[in-house]
């Protein structure tokens, strides 16, 4: 319908290069491809305009792009980004920004280097330049970082960081300088979020191997953000993504996981910040934590903790309590779990699946199982009966042969594989060493002065 109303505008005398009308052709092309069954209409209305007489500009095909990454079609936003460029079409901050985000997935390695290589050689040239160039850097890092990391990737990251950005930051928040390689001339002062991804690379670093640094960062990062004569340091204290790498990193050892209470309390200090710095990140790396060193009660604590804030758990939250519980064969409070998470309508993730699938007393599991699948069923029908008239009903009957689609997000799925790859490191590494010993540690008690 609005395609047709531009050729109607055309026919009444409109120009179809005028910069207004191709700006309204940007649009209609855009939200054509708001649900993934519409995606295609996107090359039928790009041969539309162009029939029609509408020069392709670069913000035509970046939409066209754009959408292809939306829905997951990286290679088909290749080949136009290629085409823009033999047609002699300059990409802008935008172009980039929209491909690198499709690259985060680190699937196409070659792809991505080659559109580094291109959105580095363009950095002077673009509006944004530490926009895109943190979106390199965000790129790199999910390449190497994820789920494991070593001194070599580590410097590459550094490397590239300091190759779009001065280093002094990082370097002055405790990360070594000889990682960033050799002095070279910048001119581009660094966004936060790229002082958090190199952070946050080297903490992941260290956690495992060194837990010590990693409280000698936290206690640099400290002394730097109360600095009140430098006001980018200070900066870094009002945003939760610091506070986060410091809480995961600290959460990888049992023996650092007693400062965790104290990061909670400083980010949620009245003294220092207005609107608590806490977000769902905060409290779904909380509950990880507690739960892989076998602490449920440290972890429902801060469930109590987040009602205080009028913050409720969300679906990774839930899976990580009812993967921990099925780690301890706690069978109640995994069922338990699972029945609040049917009150909120989260459902199981994969992840917590193969957990449950994995605990000994398989039959318990199976019969609590089905009664709270029998409950909610009564639930449901009792509620339709509430709600819907009887002669309605007939017409609206579920056959018995349907299946409902799973729902389970791509994200969760990788942060679930992650985290059991996580796991058996750990595992393997505190096997024999005395780390169920930590399970009555600190950390619980240190958890309800929290709240106080």
């Amino acid at each position: 319908m609005a395609v047709r109303e531009l050729r109607r505008r055309i026919e009444l005398g409109a120009p179809p290069r005028d910069e207004i009308f191709a700006s309204v052709c940007t649009q209609i092309l855009r939200s054509s491809a708001t649900k993934a069954n519409d995606y295609p209409a996107t090359a039928e209305i790009l041969s539309e305009l162009t029939t029609m007489g509408v020069k392709l500009n670069i913000y035509l095909y970046t939409v066209v792009m754009h959408n292809a990454v939306d829905h997951g079609d990286l290679q088909a936003a290749f080949t136009v980004y290629r085409l823009l460029q033999q047609n002699g079409i300059e990409p802008n901050d935008y172009t980039y920004t929209v491909l690198l985000k499709g690259l985060k997935d680190g699937k196409h390695p070659e792809m991505l280097q080659s559109i580094v290589g291109d959105a580095g050689k363009a950095l002077p040239n673009l509006e944004r330049p530490r926009v895109v160039a943190t979106d390199i850097i965000h790129c790199i890092y999910l390449q190497h970082f994820e789920p494991a990391s070593t001194a070599t990737t580590f410097a590459d990251l550094a490397k590239t960081y300091h190759e779009y950005f001065d280093p002094s930051i990082p370097i002055a928040l405790g990360v070594p300088p000889h990682f960033f390689g050799k002095t070279v001339a910048t001119t581009m002062s660094p966004s936060p979020h790229a002082i958090a991804i190199v952070l946050t690379a080297y903490l992941k670093l260290v956690s495992r191997q060194s837990p010590e640094e990693v409280v000698r960062l936290y206690h640099v990062f400290q002394r730097q953000i109360e600095r009140p004569d430098n006001p980018v340091m200070s900066s870094l204290g009002r945003t939760d993504h610091f506070f986060n790498a410091f809480l995961f990193a600290l959460g990888q050892n049992a023996n650092t996981l007693q400062m965790v209470p104290t990061i909670l309390r400083q980010m949620t200090d009245k003294r220092v910040h207005a609107v608590p710095l806490t977000s769902k990140y905060t409290w779904d790396i909380l509950v990880n934590a507690f739960m892989r060193h076998k602490q449920p009660e440290a972890a429902e604590r801060v469930l109590e903790i987040m009602r205080k804030y009028n913050q409720e758990p969300n679906d990774v939250t839930w899976n990580s309590l009812v993967r921990g519980y099925a780690r301890l064969q706690e069978v109640d409070r995994a069922l338990d779990t699972i029945r609040k998470m049917q009150l909120q309508e989260v459902e199981l993730d994969l992840s917590s699946l193969r957990a449950l699938s994995r605990m000994r007393e398989n039959d318990r599991l199976a019969q609590g199982l089905q009664e709270l699948g029998a409950q909610q069923r009564s639930q449901a029908e009792e509620e339709q009966d509430y709600l819907v008239p009887d002669d309605y009903q007939e017409d609206h009957i579920v056959p018995d042969d349907y299946e409902e689609e799973p729902s389970v997000l791509k994200e969760i799925e990788e942060e679930d594989r992650e985290e059991a790859i996580r796991e058996e490191q750990d595992a393997a590494r505190w096997t024999g060493a005395g780390s169920t010993s930590d399970s009555n540690g600190k950390a619980p008690a240190e958890g309800k002065q929290t709240s106080s």
